[in-house]
């Protein structure tokens, strides 16, 4: 009688299961049809690229800019260059048009171009200019605009004058350059290779996951938690950006989709793979999705909340770009873990074991070199030298960034044939890298203006900085200019100079120039006998102001997010030692995937340092991802442990988190290596990063490093958590958690517990 009323309550349970199952799956259409069909998506419209996004209104650099263009006659700092370039040389009728036509910007306007405020010609003819590397090779038109375009509008201003007055035979058009115009160029590289990103990451998520399960339904389920999250976080970010102070900049976009697609196949494979393991124990279907159900679950909510936080701290950066890019991480992993936790569980339950159709899942004569390798740690010699060579090689990763450096690259990043690219080259073949972007150096003091061999004697010495290819100042004169209002302003109050560096204006090579300019400035300053306030104005100098809280951000909010993932994680194993091992490995993984990175693009010429915010970004997602896996594994050690031996509890339990873990990573690092799709320098180098750094994370930190860790240290990695006493291993619970009417309508026959590979003194039960 007590069978029957047990079975009862059993198929009244399974019933009422799949009812909330179907309503979960129903609901979550529900919910992904209704933004979709009413609220717009997060388009390009409402992202800003890195220059626009990060530069402050309030630097110093802009400031600066502001008073240059208040006291001086007009300003020396242009938004875009025409370049004009012709190795066999420019013809004097093609430099007088170019002339010609500057000046009727200045003075009549032309048709067509009303928008430009002023243009200022210059040529290398007789090498006249100072950084000329080369004589009648090159004329530049640099071109002005008020403040209140958009830099999309003084793009198109730009290359419409050029088309229209500077092009046709002998004339030696090569393109327009300059930041803005890198920038856009940026932008259509990046929005035209977000469909093929979206489409080459999605092939390879179903050919993983299938190859993986030798199923055709796993990535279907995969597939369908990434779609839903995919269109609900889109929506939930484009009505952020109207309404909130989030910003997604273009750079991320391609970024974001990877990791939405990546978030969303790891927690289904964590899912998946806990149900295929209780399958092959013999559990029913139904029985083996609720029992992953209830073993991944708790772990998913803790790696996203980890995850949530981690971005979250990016609101703490100092640059707004990064700081207004947090909120709109922290939803896309919200929204990617509440799918997750809830579709996921529902429709494998629905499905049961047709999930892994038209595979069959069996155990018999399953021993991987993996248990092999797991089994080998438990000696201490064997788990010690593991840990030294690991974390040697680690380390010997993160040395290499130790000459690195931090600049914007926005002309360096693009493709060499690219229109912005190739003038920014023609333009410094013909004087130096810096003429496209010079630095002004604003001196204000009273009565300045009366120190002319003072100012002579500091713009000499200027000159002579290492990094410096040219200077114009109070020493020169311009034809056709007075002195004052060019270089001295009209209340003689202040003097400004034009710096030429040689070296690209946004990358770390020019930053290194300016900073030693400003190193020299005030011992410079004196020697000529005046005592003015030095600025700064221009790219080089809004760049610097940019690198100098992208490193400052970089420590910061790195820091934050080791802190928040080790709160996380010492709540969620009630212990403190494994967090801080787990959370130190996790670094090293960063260090040394940057290193890594830092091989592949060396330039021994020279290079311009990573973009700014690739080591960022790297370092938050390595970091978020590593947290997953980390309370993945130890989750899995520690649950174990409750039947086990905690060695006995390592082996077996970093066994089963490996399987998954190891997917996983694969997954994700595949998806990231299609970042290389994108024809920009920066795209690759982040995608050499995430993948180098995840796949050192999974099959190095995770699957050797840290067992072997967690051997050496034993019970004592749960400190303050009372150690297990040492036993001998009984069987685990069967994964069954529900009975179920048998053949002859009693239970069915207990499933055996996981195989733990066979050793000497420790038979397999």
């Amino acid at each position: 009688m007590s069978g029957d009323v047990t079975t009862t309550k059993t198929v009244r349970h399974r019933r009422l299961r799949t009812v909330g199952a179907v309503l979960v799956v129903a609901g979550w259409a529900g919910a992904t049809i209704a933004p979709v069909a009413f609220l717009p998506r997060l388009s390009p419209s409402a992202s800003r690229g890195a220059l626009s996004g990060a530069i402050s209104k309030s630097s110093p650099p802009i400031r600066a800019e502001i008073e240059s263009v208040r006291r001086f006659a007009f300003p020396f700092l242009a938004q875009d260059v025409v370049v004009q370039h012709d190795p066999a040389g420019l013809s004097l009728a093609a430099q007088g048009q170019t002339a010609a036509r500057a000046v009727q910007v200045d003075t009549t306007g032309l048709p067509g171009v009303a928008g430009i405020a002023g243009a200022l010609p210059l040529t290398n003819e007789l090498r006249l200019m100072p950084s000329s590397l080369r004589s009648g090779t090159t004329a530049l038109t640099y071109l002005f605009y008020r403040p209140s375009l958009s830099p999309d509008r003084t793009t198109s201003l730009s290359e419409a004058y050029a088309k229209r007055y500077l092009s046709g035979p002998g004339m030696g058009l090569t393109g327009v350059t300059g930041a803005y115009p890198a920038e856009a160029q940026q932008g259509h590289a990046i929005s035209g290779s977000l469909k093929v990103i979206e489409l080459v990451s999605v092939g390879l998520l179903i050919v993983i996951v299938a190859g993986t399960f030798r199923s055709v339904v796993a990535p279907v389920v995969t597939l369908a938690a990434a779609g839903i999250a995919y269109e609900l976080s889109q929506r939930l970010l484009a009505v952020a950006t109207i309404h909130l102070p989030v910003t997604v900049p273009s750079e991320l976009d391609p970024i974001l989709i990877v990791l939405l697609l990546g978030i969303a196949t790891d927690y289904s494979v964590f899912y998946l793979t806990a149900a295929r393991r209780r399958i092959r124990q013999g559990a029913d279907g139904r029985d083996a999705a609720h029992g992953a159900a209830k073993e991944v679950t708790s772990v998913v909510l803790a790696a996203g909340l980890t995850v949530a936080i981690g971005t979250a701290m990016i609101t703490t950066a100092h640059l707004p770009l990064f700081a207004h890019l947090g909120p709109g991480l922290a939803v896309t992993v919200a929204v990617t873990v509440a799918v997750a936790t809830t579709f996921v569980p529902a429709t494998l339950w629905l499905l049961g074991d047709r999930v892994f159709w038209p595979a069959r899942q069996s155990d018999k004569g399953r021993r991987s070199a993996r248990s092999r390798l797991l089994g080998a740690l438990r000696r201490p010699v064997a788990a010690a030298a593991v840990v030294v060579v690991g974390v040697g090689l680690l380390g010997a990763g993160g040395w290499a960034l130790h000459h690195d450096s931090i600049g914007i690259n926005l002309l360096g990043d693009l493709p060499a044939g690219d229109q912005a690219a190739r003038a920014a080259n023609a333009a410094g073949d013909g004087f130096a890298p810096g003429i496209v972007a010079p630095t002004e150096i604003l001196l204000n003091q009273p009565a300045v203006s009366a120190h002319r061999v003072g100012l002579a004697r500091l713009q000499a010495e200027i000159g002579r900085l290492p990094g410096v290819a040219g200077v114009l100042g109070p020493a020169d004169s311009i034809p056709g200019l007075p002195a004052e209002g060019v270089f001295l302003a009209k209340d003689g109050g202040a003097a400004r100079y034009l710096v030429v560096l040689d070296a690209e204006p946004l990358g770390s090579a020019a930053i290194a120039d300016l900073h030693r300019v400003e190193a020299a400035m005030p011992a410079m300053v004196s020697r000529a006998g005046l005592s003015g306030r030095v600025r700064y104005a221009g790219d080089t100098a809004i760049s610097a102001g940019i690198t100098g809280p992208a490193k400052g951000d970089l420590l910061r909010v790195g820091g934050l997010v080791m802190l928040a993932i080790l709160v996380v994680m010492a709540v969620f194993l009630r212990s403190l030692i494994a967090p801080v091992l787990l959370t130190l490995a996790g670094a090293l993984t960063v260090a040394a995937a940057l290193g890594v990175t830092s091989l592949v693009f060396s330039n021994p010429a020279g290079t311009a340092g990573f973009t700014f915010f690739v080591p960022f970004a790297a370092e938050v997602l390595l970091l978020a991802f590593g947290a997953d896996y980390n309370l993945f594994l130890a989750g899995e050690i520690w649950r174990t442990s409750a039947t086990r031996p905690f060695r006995d509890a390592v082996q077996v339990g970093a066994g089963r988190a490996a399987s998954a873990i190891n997917i996983a990573g694969i997954t994700l690092a595949s998806s990231f290596i299609v970042l290389m799709l994108v024809p920009l320098a920066s795209f690759r180098e982040l995608a050499v990063a995430m993948a180098s750094g995840l796949l050192i994370d999974t099959f190095l930190v995770r699957l050797v490093v840290l067992p072997a860790a967690l051997q050496l240290l034993g019970a004592r990695s749960r400190w303050p958590r009372r150690p297990v006493p040492e036993r001998s291993p009984v069987p685990e619970p069967s994964p069954v958690t529900d009975p179920s009417p048998g053949p002859a309508g009693g239970l069915p026959p207990a499933a055996p517990t996981d195989p733990i590979p066979e050793r000497e003194g420790f038979p397999t039960p």
